[in-house]
C-alpha cells in the first residue's frame, strides 16, 4: 500500500514537471521538450523560498566582499580564505555556525544574513552535527 502510495506521487510530480516544460527549438530548427531529468538537475537547492533566498543572500553578501577586497586575486583564492577563516574556530576541518558567524563579523556582513538565514543554510546544507564539510561550504558560492 505504502510503495503504491509512493508510485501515485512520483506519477503526480512527473506529471506536474511535464506539464510545466516548455517547447524550445534545437539548433537544426526541431522543437522538442526537455527530458525530465534536465529539469530536475537544474532545480535548486530546496524548493522553498526561504532557503533558497538565504543561500542567494549569502553568496551575494560574499560576492560583494570578493569584489571590493579580492578583486585582484583568484576565486578560488578567495574560496580558500573564507574556509581557513571559517573553519579556524573548528576542532574539525567542517564550517560551524560560530565560525560562519566569525567570517561574517569579520567582513563585515553579520548585519547583512541573519542568524534565521543562517539556520535556514546548516539545516539545508549542513550534516547531523549542523556542520558544513569544507568542500561544500566553498561550492556553496
Amino acid at each position: 500500500m505504502a510503495s503504491l502510495l509512493s508510485l501515485r506521487s512520483v506519477r503526480s510530480q512527473i506529471r506536474s514537471l511535464a506539464s510545466v516544460a516548455r517547447p524550445f527549438s534545437t539548433p537544426t530548427g526541431q522543437v522538442g521538450v526537455p527530458s525530465l531529468a534536465s529539469v530536475v538537475r537544474s532545480r535548486p537547492l530546496s524548493t522553498p523560498s526561504g532557503q533558497v533566498g538565504a543561500v542567494n543572500k549569502l553568496k551575494t553578501v560574499l560576492e560583494e566582499y570578493r569584489q571590493h577586497n579580492f578583486a585582484q586575486c583568484l576565486p578560488t583564492r578567495f574560496k580558500k580564505e573564507l574556509v581557513k577563516e571559517a573553519i579556524k574556530s573548528s576542532s574539525s576541518c567542517n564550517v560551524g555556525m560560530e565560525g560562519m558567524q566569525n567570517l561574517l563579523t569579520n567582513i563585515g556582513a553579520n548585519d547583512r544574513v541573519s542568524l534565521v538565514d543562517l539556520h535556514l543554510i546548516f539545516k539545508e546544507v549542513g550534516n547531523e552535527a549542523g556542520e558544513i564539510s569544507a568542500d561544500r561550504f566553498a561550492k556553496l558560492f
